[in-house]
Parts: structure tokens; C-alpha cells; sequence
């Protein structure tokens, strides 16, 4: 709930914003809305990358990698969007959230992308979650660019085993075990456990 203080404010915005706010979100990324309605002062978009926006990168090119390989596999034949945990077992654990918040929210702009041929360089970029293609680059590779950003981060990502996310957990029944997972994996049907 809003303060008090801004919630005639609001509503006067959505009243007169929101089937335009409605329209933008189906074809604009959400950085750009603000601005396009007048709403934001410009300089917000010319604030160099953040860290949080390194790894937004690095999480949106991870699951349009691993979607654009499902899309690939002719033997599928189900709603890949439906299958967040299979698109986001290629990122470290600890950006598993992240990365399913992202594809409810993309995934259908992920596939219909890839579907229509567009570069998998530039589906992150078109979706404002990248500044501009660069290549794919290894999920690690960003993450540790973020993490010498930060100059906080003092351990590897990945050292712990059981950082490693899902594919690793549910590859066997061992990992499953060592990193408490085999509950998860069972009830997900991850690894191992598919039928």
C-alpha cells in the first residue's frame, strides 16, 4: 500500500497513464516506460552498467541460452516456458530466483524471439536486461566482473559444491544427498529423478 501522501498521485498517473503503461509493457522493456511517458529525468539511462545489472545480463543470457537449446530439440513438444526449473539450472543457486522471476516475466518474449529467428546475442538487449550484444560471454566470467565491481565478494562463486544449483544436485543420487537436495529433486523430476 502507497503512503498517503502519493496515493492520489498515483491514481491520478494510472488514471490517465495506465492503458498507455499497459501498451508499453507488452513492447518496451521496463527501464524505458518511465522515460518514453516523461515521467523520468534522462540521465537515469545514462548511468553506467551496475553490478546488479551485470548480473541481470549474465541471468537473461544464461535462460535464453538454455531456452534457445530447448527450442533446438525437435523431441519437445511441451510449454517451455512452463519449464522454469529446467531453464534455470544453468545459473548458480544463488541467482535460481532471480532467474525464475525473469522467465515469468520474459520467458514468452524469450521463445517468441528465438522462434522468430532473433539473434540470442540480442533477445537480452531487446528486453532491456543487457545495454548492448556483446557476445556470449560465461555466466562466471560476469558474475566475477560484478564481484571485483563490488570489491565485498570474498569468495568464489561456486566454490561450495552445493552452490553449483540443481543440474548439479540432482545429477546423482550422491550430490543429491551431500547437499540435502534430494527432496527437491524428486518432487521437481530434475536429473536423476526424470521420468
Amino acid at each position: 500500500k502507497l503512503p498517503n501522501t502519493v496515493t492520489k498521485q498515483c491514481d491520478h498517473m494510472i488514471d490517465q497513464y495506465g492503458k498507455f503503461i499497459i501498451k508499453f509493457l507488452a513492447t518496451l522493456p521496463p527501464k524505458e516506460i518511465c522515460t518514453r511517458l516523461a515521467l523520468c529525468e534522462k540521465q537515469l539511462q545514462l548511468l553506467e552498467e551496475s553490478t546488479l545489472e551485470i548480473i541481470e545480463c549474465a541471468v537473461c543470457q544464461g535462460a535464453v541460452k538454455t531456452v534457445d537449446d530447448i527450442i533446438g530439440n525437435k523431441q519437445i513438444d511441451y510449454d517451455i516456458v512452463q519449464d522454469v526449473e529446467k531453464i534455470c539450472n544453468t545459473v548458480p543457486a544463488k541467482y535460481y530466483e532471480k532467474c525464475e522471476k525473469m522467465i515469468s516475466v520474459y520467458g514468452i518474449s524469450m521463445v517468441r524471439q528465438l522462434q522468430n529467428y532473433v539473434e540470442k546475442e540480442q533477445v537480452c538487449v531487446n528486453m532491456g536486461m543487457c545495454s548492448k550484444p556483446t557476445g556470449y560471454v560465461k555466466f562466471e566470467d560476469e558474475v566475477e566482473k560484478a564481484d571485483h565491481v563490488e570489491k565485498k565478494h570474498e569468495h568464489l562463486v561456486g566454490a561450495q559444491e552445493c552452490t553449483w544449483g540443481p543440474a548439479h544436485w540432482c545429477s546423482s543420487e550422491e550430490n543429491a544427498q551431500k547437499c540435502n537436495a534430494s527432496k527437491f529433486c524428486s518432487e521437481k523430476k530434475l536429473g536423476k529423478w526424470q521420468d
